[in-house]
């Protein structure tokens, strides 16, 4: 992490390019905490609140994240969405020198002061720029979905969970999303290899198929997530069995 040296003494030639090296080390620091939830440098997301609700698109007091730039929102209406557009996420520069501009040395008068804020705008669909939608709110904490219970995915294929061993309950499976990081975990048994043991629902879907190594009862195996959701058991190597442990880890853009 970028670090300014303020031990020094001498009478330091304090200049612009100090304060960008300082501002530079401190949205360093923020990209490797938010890296920790799966967001890159130019990532767009909401870090807090900027809710959108009602017909009206009424946003909330938050926080977002727009191609690597944080800025505040401060709560408004975007109005309603007439056809042909979308809701865009838009940075507005406004002046914050409560004393005014002032005059440099080589005589032009510059504002020295700027306040960046993000506001949910109204645009045409096609408008290039960071769409509404798709945003998510990284910290996101999500509680555990069982598979096969009420208002969950069903199992499928014949798949079901492991259940008892020696009389002790193993893990069922369940998923759970924290930011865009899915996690799946259990052990399954007596359904059909390389078929769906269950569907992920849209929220938790990646982007494009995901292999990750296991284990099934008499070799190797690997689990399959394809991008319509389905997660899948395949042994490997000639193994055969159809029990299995599910237990993955990955990231959704």
């Amino acid at each position: 992490m970028k670090k300014l040296n303020t031990a020094l003494n001498g009478g330091w030639p304090l200049s612009l390019d100090d304060y960008r090296f300082w501002d530079d080390g401190i949205r360093e620091a923020f990209q490797g905490f938010l890296s920790a939830f799966g967001a890159s440098p130019d990532d767009s997301f909401v870090l807090s609140g900027a809710e959108v609700s009602g017909a009206g698109n009424n946003y909330t007091d938050g926080f977002v994240c727009i191609n690597g730039e944080i800025c505040k929102v401060n709560a408004g209406l975007a109005g309603i969405i007439l056809s042909g557009e979308s809701l865009f996420w838009i940075i507005d520069e406004t002046d914050a020198d409560a004393s005014g501009d002032k005059q440099f040395e080589d005589g032009n008068v510059k504002h020295k002061y700027l306040t960046r804020i993000a506001y949910p705008k109204r645009l045409p669909t096609a408008t290039t720029g960071w769409p509404l939608a798709p945003l998510r709110n990284i910290f996101a904490i999500d509680d555990w979905h069982a598979v096969g219970a009420g208002g969950e995915p069903a199992f499928q294929n014949g798949w079901i969970n492991f259940g008892n061993l020696l009389g002790n309950p193993v893990q069922e499976l369940q998923f759970k999303k924290i930011g865009n990081k899915v996690t799946i975990r259990g052990v399954v048994k007596s359904g059909t290899l390389g078929q769906a043991i269950f569907t992920l629902p849209a929220a938790y879907v990646p982007s494009s198929i995901q292999i990750i190594p296991s284990v099934i009862g008499d070799g190797a195996a690997q689990i399959f997530i394809t991008a319509s959701g389905d997660v899948s058991l395949n042994g490997v190597g000639g193994a055969s069995a159809n029990t299995g442990s599910c237990y993955a880890e990955f990231y959704i853009i």
